[in-house]
Protein backbone atom coordinates (compact mmCIF):
# COMPACT_ATOMS: atom_id res chain seq x y z
CA UNK A 1 0.00 0.00 0.00
CA UNK A 2 1.38 3.44 -1.03
CA UNK A 3 0.21 6.59 0.57
CA UNK A 4 -1.17 9.41 -1.79
CA UNK A 5 0.82 12.60 -2.02
CA UNK A 6 -0.95 15.61 -2.95
CA UNK A 7 0.43 18.39 -5.67
CA UNK A 8 0.47 22.06 -4.65
CA UNK A 9 -2.71 22.95 -3.42
CA UNK A 10 -2.20 26.94 -2.88
CA UNK A 11 -4.56 29.24 -0.60
CA UNK A 12 -4.48 32.41 -2.19
CA UNK A 13 -4.49 35.40 -0.45
CA UNK A 14 -6.67 38.32 -2.37
CA UNK A 15 -7.72 40.32 0.47
CA UNK A 16 -11.34 39.06 0.39
CA UNK A 17 -11.58 35.65 -0.65
CA UNK A 18 -9.18 32.68 -0.99
CA UNK A 19 -10.04 29.14 -3.06
CA UNK A 20 -8.24 25.94 -3.40
CA UNK A 21 -6.55 24.71 -6.78
CA UNK A 22 -6.60 21.36 -7.98
CA UNK A 23 -8.88 17.95 -6.88
CA UNK A 24 -8.41 17.54 -3.04
CA UNK A 25 -8.23 19.55 -0.40
CA UNK A 26 -6.53 17.92 2.76
CA UNK A 27 -7.18 21.17 5.01
CA UNK A 28 -10.19 20.72 6.89
CA UNK A 29 -11.52 17.99 5.51
CA UNK A 30 -13.23 14.77 7.38
CA UNK A 31 -13.02 12.38 4.62
CA UNK A 32 -9.12 11.87 4.90
CA UNK A 33 -7.26 11.10 7.29
CA UNK A 34 -3.45 12.84 6.94
CA UNK A 35 -0.14 10.54 7.53
CA UNK A 36 0.43 11.52 11.01
CA UNK A 37 0.75 10.08 14.63
CA UNK A 38 -2.32 9.77 16.60
CA UNK A 39 -2.59 9.12 20.17
CA UNK A 40 -4.85 6.18 20.50
CA UNK A 41 -5.35 4.81 24.38
CA UNK A 42 -2.87 5.37 27.71
CA UNK A 43 -0.43 2.35 27.47
CA UNK A 44 -2.02 1.29 31.08
CA UNK A 45 -5.44 0.11 29.34
CA UNK A 46 -3.51 -2.28 27.39
CA UNK A 47 -1.94 -5.00 29.42
CA UNK A 48 0.39 -7.92 28.22
CA UNK A 49 -1.13 -10.77 26.04
CA UNK A 50 -4.55 -8.26 25.92
CA UNK A 51 -5.87 -7.34 22.11
CA UNK A 52 -8.42 -5.03 22.05
CA UNK A 53 -9.45 -2.08 18.77
CA UNK A 54 -10.13 1.22 18.59
CA UNK A 55 -11.41 3.85 16.53
CA UNK A 56 -9.35 6.27 14.43
CA UNK A 57 -11.86 8.13 12.12
CA UNK A 58 -13.49 6.02 9.35
CA UNK A 59 -11.11 2.67 10.20
CA UNK A 60 -10.49 0.25 13.06
CA UNK A 61 -7.65 -0.78 14.30
CA UNK A 62 -6.85 -3.77 16.86
CA UNK A 63 -3.74 -2.88 19.32
CA UNK A 64 -2.06 -6.00 21.30
CA UNK A 65 0.84 -6.33 23.71
CA UNK A 66 2.66 -9.49 22.66
CA UNK A 67 4.49 -11.73 25.30
CA UNK A 68 7.53 -9.67 24.96
CA UNK A 69 5.45 -6.44 26.28
CA UNK A 70 5.75 -4.76 22.94
CA UNK A 71 2.66 -3.25 21.43
CA UNK A 72 1.83 -4.18 17.92
CA UNK A 73 -1.06 -2.35 15.35
CA UNK A 74 -2.98 -3.77 12.66
CA UNK A 75 -6.41 -3.17 10.76
CA UNK A 76 -8.98 -4.78 13.02
CA UNK A 77 -10.83 -6.53 9.91
CA UNK A 78 -9.65 -10.18 9.64
CA UNK A 79 -8.74 -10.66 5.86
CA UNK A 80 -10.41 -13.94 5.78
CA UNK A 81 -14.43 -12.82 6.98
CA UNK A 82 -13.90 -9.23 8.61
CA UNK A 83 -14.04 -10.55 11.49
CA UNK A 84 -12.81 -7.77 14.01
CA UNK A 85 -8.85 -9.36 15.58
CA UNK A 86 -9.79 -7.36 18.77
CA UNK A 87 -11.67 -9.90 19.65
CA UNK A 88 -8.95 -12.77 19.37
CA UNK A 89 -6.34 -14.20 21.36
CA UNK A 90 -2.38 -13.13 21.91
CA UNK A 91 -0.29 -16.05 21.10
CA UNK A 92 3.68 -15.46 21.54
CA UNK A 93 3.93 -12.14 19.70
CA UNK A 94 1.32 -12.93 17.47
CA UNK A 95 -2.50 -12.33 17.01
CA UNK A 96 -4.82 -15.21 16.56
CA UNK A 97 -8.34 -14.28 14.97
CA UNK A 98 -11.37 -16.08 17.25
CA UNK A 99 -13.16 -16.96 14.25
CA UNK A 100 -11.50 -18.96 12.04
CA UNK A 101 -8.03 -19.04 14.51
CA UNK A 102 -6.18 -17.35 11.15
CA UNK A 103 -3.17 -16.26 12.86
CA UNK A 104 -1.07 -12.63 12.30
CA UNK A 105 2.26 -11.44 12.88
CA UNK A 106 2.85 -8.11 13.64
CA UNK A 107 4.06 -6.87 10.11
CA UNK A 108 0.43 -7.97 9.28
CA UNK A 109 1.39 -11.01 7.30
CA UNK A 110 -0.63 -14.07 8.31
CA UNK A 111 1.61 -16.41 9.23
CA UNK A 112 -0.94 -20.03 10.18
CA UNK A 113 -4.40 -21.01 8.88
CA UNK A 114 -5.91 -24.15 10.58
CA UNK A 115 -7.32 -25.72 7.34
CA UNK A 116 -4.77 -24.86 5.22
CA UNK A 117 -1.16 -26.21 4.06
CA UNK A 118 -0.24 -23.19 2.03
CA UNK A 119 -0.94 -19.53 3.09
CA UNK A 120 -2.70 -17.11 0.31
CA UNK A 121 -0.54 -14.17 -1.00
CA UNK A 122 -4.45 -12.10 -0.16
CA UNK A 123 -4.22 -14.08 3.49
CA UNK A 124 -1.96 -10.52 5.29
CA UNK A 125 -3.87 -7.28 6.67
CA UNK A 126 -2.75 -3.69 7.30
CA UNK A 127 0.24 -3.01 9.95
CA UNK A 128 0.48 0.27 11.44
CA UNK A 129 3.89 1.68 12.90
CA UNK A 130 3.52 1.68 16.74
CA UNK A 131 4.65 3.60 19.08
CA UNK A 132 4.33 4.44 23.48
CA UNK A 133 5.55 7.46 24.62
CA UNK A 134 4.24 10.08 26.70
CA UNK A 135 2.52 7.19 28.70
CA UNK A 136 0.14 6.90 25.46
CA UNK A 137 0.20 4.26 22.47
CA UNK A 138 0.60 5.83 19.16
CA UNK A 139 0.30 5.10 15.26
CA UNK A 140 1.44 6.30 12.47
CA UNK A 141 -0.81 6.13 9.66
CA UNK A 142 1.04 5.19 6.43
CA UNK A 143 3.52 2.07 6.03
CA UNK A 144 6.52 3.88 7.55
CA UNK A 145 6.94 7.40 9.63
CA UNK A 146 7.66 10.45 7.45
CA UNK A 147 8.68 12.18 10.74
CA UNK A 148 9.57 11.50 14.45
CA UNK A 149 6.63 12.18 17.44
CA UNK A 150 6.65 15.37 19.04
CA UNK A 151 10.00 16.90 20.85
CA UNK A 152 11.83 19.97 22.52
CA UNK A 153 14.23 21.07 20.45
CA UNK A 154 16.20 22.41 23.68
CA UNK A 155 15.64 19.83 25.78
CA UNK A 156 16.42 15.98 26.27
CA UNK A 157 13.01 14.12 26.68
CA UNK A 158 14.42 11.76 29.10
CA UNK A 159 15.26 15.28 31.46
CA UNK A 160 11.44 15.71 31.64
CA UNK A 161 8.23 14.35 33.35
CA UNK A 162 4.93 14.61 32.04
CA UNK A 163 1.20 14.98 33.22
CA UNK A 164 -1.24 13.87 30.63
CA UNK A 165 -4.40 16.20 30.41
CA UNK A 166 -7.85 15.09 30.76
CA UNK A 167 -9.16 14.76 27.24
CA UNK A 168 -11.95 16.94 25.46
CA UNK A 169 -13.90 17.43 22.45
CA UNK A 170 -14.13 20.23 20.27
CA UNK A 171 -17.12 20.48 17.38
CA UNK A 172 -13.80 21.09 14.50
CA UNK A 173 -11.87 19.46 12.39
CA UNK A 174 -7.78 18.89 14.05
CA UNK A 175 -6.64 20.97 11.62
CA UNK A 176 -8.46 24.14 12.80
CA UNK A 177 -7.06 24.10 16.12
CA UNK A 178 -3.78 23.44 15.03
CA UNK A 179 -3.70 26.52 12.96
CA UNK A 180 -4.77 28.55 16.46
CA UNK A 181 -1.84 29.16 17.41
CA UNK A 182 -0.43 30.55 14.08
CA UNK A 183 -3.64 33.41 14.27
CA UNK A 184 -1.65 36.34 15.39
CA UNK A 185 -4.28 38.25 15.45
CA UNK A 186 -6.40 36.38 17.50
CA UNK A 187 -3.70 37.07 20.43
CA UNK A 188 -4.07 40.34 20.76
CA UNK A 189 -8.05 40.63 20.21
CA UNK A 190 -9.23 37.67 22.07
CA UNK A 191 -6.65 37.01 24.71
CA UNK A 192 -5.46 41.01 25.12
CA UNK A 193 -1.85 40.28 24.54
CA UNK A 194 0.48 42.67 23.32
CA UNK A 195 3.53 41.52 21.25
CA UNK A 196 6.73 43.24 22.84
CA UNK A 197 8.56 41.70 19.86
CA UNK A 198 7.22 41.07 16.34
CA UNK A 199 5.90 37.61 15.59
CA UNK A 200 8.29 35.54 13.30
CA UNK A 201 6.94 32.93 11.27
CA UNK A 202 9.08 29.96 9.47
CA UNK A 203 7.91 27.03 8.40
CA UNK A 204 11.16 24.33 9.29
CA UNK A 205 9.97 21.39 6.83
CA UNK A 206 7.61 19.63 5.71
CA UNK A 207 5.22 19.01 8.42
CA UNK A 208 6.23 21.76 10.89
CA UNK A 209 5.61 25.29 11.25
CA UNK A 210 6.72 27.50 13.99
CA UNK A 211 5.54 31.15 15.45
CA UNK A 212 8.41 32.89 17.68
CA UNK A 213 7.32 35.70 19.59
CA UNK A 214 7.80 38.01 23.10
CA UNK A 215 4.07 39.10 24.80
CA UNK A 216 2.93 41.02 27.84
CA UNK A 217 -0.62 40.24 29.48
CA UNK A 218 -2.77 43.51 29.82
CA UNK A 219 -5.05 43.89 32.13
CA UNK A 220 -5.77 43.23 35.82
CA UNK A 221 -9.33 40.76 35.44
CA UNK A 222 -9.00 36.78 36.88
CA UNK A 223 -8.29 35.12 33.96
CA UNK A 224 -4.54 37.87 33.57
CA UNK A 225 -4.15 37.62 37.29
CA UNK A 226 -3.76 33.90 36.75
CA UNK A 227 -1.84 34.22 33.95
CA UNK A 228 0.63 36.67 35.00
CA UNK A 229 1.07 34.80 38.73
CA UNK A 230 1.69 31.46 36.80
CA UNK A 231 3.55 32.25 33.61
CA UNK A 232 4.53 35.91 34.25
CA UNK A 233 3.41 39.45 32.52
CA UNK A 234 6.20 38.72 29.74
CA UNK A 235 6.30 35.33 28.22
CA UNK A 236 8.62 34.37 25.40
CA UNK A 237 6.10 31.93 24.06
CA UNK A 238 7.51 29.19 20.66
CA UNK A 239 4.59 27.58 18.89
CA UNK A 240 4.90 24.82 16.33
CA UNK A 241 2.53 22.76 14.46
CA UNK A 242 3.66 18.95 13.91
CA UNK A 243 1.93 17.07 11.23
CA UNK A 244 -1.45 18.93 11.25
CA UNK A 245 -2.71 17.48 14.06
CA UNK A 246 -0.17 18.18 16.86
CA UNK A 247 1.23 20.83 18.00
CA UNK A 248 4.01 22.17 20.57
CA UNK A 249 4.15 24.87 22.79
CA UNK A 250 6.86 26.32 24.92
CA UNK A 251 6.45 28.95 26.98
CA UNK A 252 9.96 30.66 28.50
CA UNK A 253 9.07 31.39 32.05
CA UNK A 254 11.88 33.03 34.59
CA UNK A 255 14.43 29.32 34.64
CA UNK A 256 11.27 27.54 34.41
CA UNK A 257 9.77 26.63 31.03
CA UNK A 258 6.28 25.31 30.98
CA UNK A 259 6.36 22.79 27.62
CA UNK A 260 3.54 21.57 26.14
CA UNK A 261 2.05 18.81 23.26
CA UNK A 262 -1.42 18.84 22.17
CA UNK A 263 -2.75 15.74 19.70
CA UNK A 264 -6.20 15.57 18.30
CA UNK A 265 -7.33 12.80 16.60
CA UNK A 266 -10.67 13.89 14.38
CA UNK A 267 -13.67 11.57 14.53
CA UNK A 268 -16.30 9.96 12.33
CA UNK A 269 -19.33 12.38 13.78
CA UNK A 270 -16.81 15.48 12.45
CA UNK A 271 -15.60 16.42 16.14
CA UNK A 272 -12.32 16.15 17.44
CA UNK A 273 -10.66 14.52 20.15
CA UNK A 274 -8.44 16.92 22.29
CA UNK A 275 -5.11 15.67 24.45
CA UNK A 276 -2.76 17.54 26.42
CA UNK A 277 0.61 16.57 27.58
CA UNK A 278 2.49 19.28 30.09
CA UNK A 279 6.19 18.47 30.60
CA UNK A 280 8.24 19.79 33.28
CA UNK A 281 12.15 19.71 33.95
CA UNK A 282 13.64 16.80 36.27
CA UNK A 283 15.89 19.01 38.69
CA UNK A 284 16.15 17.33 41.75
CA UNK A 285 14.11 16.08 44.58
CA UNK A 286 13.01 19.62 46.11
CA UNK A 287 12.93 20.79 42.58
CA UNK A 288 10.44 18.60 41.02
CA UNK A 289 8.08 18.66 44.27
CA UNK A 290 7.92 22.59 43.54
CA UNK A 291 7.17 21.41 39.98
CA UNK A 292 4.52 19.41 40.63
CA UNK A 293 2.94 22.01 43.64
CA UNK A 294 3.24 24.81 40.44
CA UNK A 295 0.53 22.00 38.47
CA UNK A 296 -2.56 24.08 39.67
CA UNK A 297 -1.46 27.25 38.69
CA UNK A 298 -0.43 25.82 35.27
CA UNK A 299 -4.01 24.17 34.50
CA UNK A 300 -5.13 27.49 36.07
CA UNK A 301 -3.39 29.31 33.48
CA UNK A 302 -4.14 26.73 30.36
CA UNK A 303 -7.48 26.43 30.84
CA UNK A 304 -8.53 30.57 30.99
CA UNK A 305 -6.71 30.52 28.00
CA UNK A 306 -7.88 27.90 26.29
CA UNK A 307 -11.16 28.42 27.47
CA UNK A 308 -11.60 31.60 24.66
CA UNK A 309 -10.53 29.76 21.79
CA UNK A 310 -12.33 26.84 22.51
CA UNK A 311 -16.00 28.55 23.02
CA UNK A 312 -14.69 30.08 19.34
CA UNK A 313 -14.19 26.68 17.87
CA UNK A 314 -16.88 25.03 18.95
CA UNK A 315 -19.24 27.06 16.89
CA UNK A 316 -17.10 27.73 13.98
CA UNK A 317 -17.95 27.37 10.59
CA UNK A 318 -14.68 27.61 8.53
CA UNK A 319 -15.45 29.67 5.15
CA UNK A 320 -12.72 32.04 5.55
CA UNK A 321 -11.62 35.36 3.85
CA UNK A 322 -8.09 35.70 4.08
CA UNK A 323 -6.38 38.28 4.57
CA UNK A 324 -2.50 39.19 4.76
CA UNK A 325 -2.59 39.11 8.38
CA UNK A 326 -3.73 35.83 8.09
CA UNK A 327 -0.39 35.21 6.07
CA UNK A 328 0.85 32.30 9.07
CA UNK A 329 -2.76 30.41 8.61
CA UNK A 330 -2.22 30.24 4.46
CA UNK A 331 1.21 29.15 5.05
CA UNK A 332 -0.69 26.41 7.58
CA UNK A 333 -3.55 25.35 5.25
CA UNK A 334 -0.58 25.33 1.99
CA UNK A 335 1.42 22.61 4.19
CA UNK A 336 -1.81 20.57 5.23
CA UNK A 337 -2.85 20.43 0.95
CA UNK A 338 0.29 18.56 0.26
CA UNK A 339 0.34 16.24 3.16
CA UNK A 340 0.71 12.62 2.58
CA UNK A 341 -2.74 10.40 3.19
CA UNK A 342 -4.21 7.15 2.97
CA UNK A 343 -7.29 7.05 1.26
CA UNK A 344 -10.57 5.00 2.38
CA UNK A 345 -10.47 2.66 -0.30
CA UNK A 346 -6.90 1.56 1.06
CA UNK A 347 -6.42 -1.80 2.83
CA UNK A 348 -5.86 0.46 6.38
CA UNK A 349 -9.73 1.39 5.91
CA UNK A 350 -12.45 -0.19 7.96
Amino acid sequence: MVGKSRGHNPVLLTGEVYWWRGMVTLFNNFEYLVSSWYALIPSYKLKKKEAQSVTLLDRKITLYRGEDNKVRALNARCSHMGADLGRGCVIGNQLRCAFHHWRFGDDGRCTHIPSMDEIPAFASTFSYPCQEKFGFIWIFNGERPTFALPAFEAWKMEELQHIALPASRLNCHPHLISSNGLDIEHMKTLHNMTFVEEPQVERLDHYRIQTRFKIAIQGNGFRERVIKATLGELIRLHLTTWGGNMAVGEVMHRKNPVLIIFAHNPRIDRTSVCRGFVFLPKINRWGLKANYLKLPQVFAALHYILHADHDVLNHIKFHPHLVESDRAIKLFMDQMNNMDYFPKTDKAAV
